[in-house]
């Protein structure tokens, strides 16, 4: 959204991030089930959610990751698919993202 990023994934499920300036593009995430995950984009750039299977059990879940410190945050649990995730205008997730 701000324009400096790039987010992508490959055939495999892993998840790049792409700096625009430099060219550098670097791993951020797998799936550990090689399926290709959604990607969606806070408004303010800082935050990208990832949307795949995280567990054995195949739920897909959102994971938040921060383009400031390279951290993921599972914040859905595997009781319940997740879908859509979203933000608000904010850049906070959307409570009804699960």
């Amino acid at each position: 959204p701000d324009g400096r990023f790039l987010a992508h994934t490959d055939r495999k499920g892993q998840v790049y991030l792409l700096t625009l300036a430099t060219g550098e593009n670097r791993p951020i995430d797998a799936s550990a089930l090689g399926e290709t995950p959604d990607l969606v984009w806070a408004p303010d750039g800082k935050t990208l959610a990832i949307l795949r299977s995280d567990t054995p059990r195949q739920i897909r879940q959102i994971i938040l990751y921060s383009v400031a410190d390279g951290k993921r945050t599972t914040v859905t649990g595997d009781k319940y698919e997740s879908f859509a995730p979203a933000f608000s205008p904010r850049s906070r997730p959307n409570s009804s993202m699960a």
